[in-house]
């Protein structure tokens, strides 16, 4: 469903964030992508989601969804092509109410494909049907967390994009997370995800991927990585970069 090809990124000033990385996320599995901070996931997620003429970053490589090349698309029309993204800090409508948030991740369904899958989410999560009428703002992280996955998949994507959706959850409010993201995949979803707690993203994840200073160091069965030595090396650079 994604390639990534060679992709290069350089922003302003020579600071070159990505040195041809190539990887791939196949349809209905998890991928996850780590690596420790400068490693070069922001910049990943930037050139995925078409951010990157928003910093002025000059890229080289291709980016394919679904056969097509889109590392040209504006962010708007990779959502009409099905890729949804949910960023690191959640971006949730903190001023409206639960089911208003709801409403606005399903823009394009008629009524009742709304109405259904707004069901759906609460069915899945009945503390977001026991807080509906309560602003976004005053729900803790993790309900917070949970509405904007909700909000990002109302409308099922073909490929959701996730950045730290763990970050500054309690352990049992990761678990719920991880168990939603591979529900979503189980649903023939496409998943990439951007997760510092690695062991986490590998116990749901298919595939992994690992950056360091920007490039591919390695790429296999997320189950190898389970590993924490071999991990561990990845790291630190102890794997030779993958083609």
């Amino acid at each position: 469903m994604l390639e990534v090809n060679d992709l290069s990124v350089t922003y302003p000033g020579g600071a070159v964030a990505l040195h041809g990385v190539t990887l791939a996320a196949e349809t209905g599995k998890v991928t996850t992508v780590l690596g420790a901070n400068g490693a070069g996931k922001t910049t990943l997620l930037r050139a995925l989601g078409g951010l990157l003429p928003q910093y002025r970053a000059e890229r080289s490589g291709t980016i394919l969804f679904g056969g097509e090349r889109v590392e040209t698309r504006a962010p708007w029309d990779l959502v009409r092509l099905g890729v949804a993204q949910v960023l690191e800090g959640r971006h949730i409508f903190t001023d409206l109410t639960v089911h208003d948030n709801l409403v606005v991740g399903g823009q394009g369904l008629d009524k009742q494909e709304l109405a259904a899958a707004v069901e759906k989410v609460y069915a899945d999560f009945p503390v977001l049907a026991d807080k509906s009428d309560m602003s976004a703002g005053y729900l803790s992280g993790g309900e917070q967390q949970m509405l904007a996955i909700s909000r990002a998949t109302l409308r099922l994507p073909k490929m959701l994009i996730l950045d730290e959706p763990s970050l500054g959850l309690s352990p049992l409010m990761m678990e719920r997370i991880a168990e939603v993201v591979a529900g979503i995949a189980a649903q023939g979803v496409t998943v990439l995800l951007v997760e510092q707690n690695a062991s986490l993203a590998l116990s749901i994840s298919d595939q992994a991927v690992v950056l360091a200073s920007g490039r591919v160091v390695l790429s296999c069965p997320a189950s190898e990585l389970l590993d924490e030595e071999r991990l561990s090396a990845a790291y630190l650079g102890g794997q030779q970069p993958v083609a």
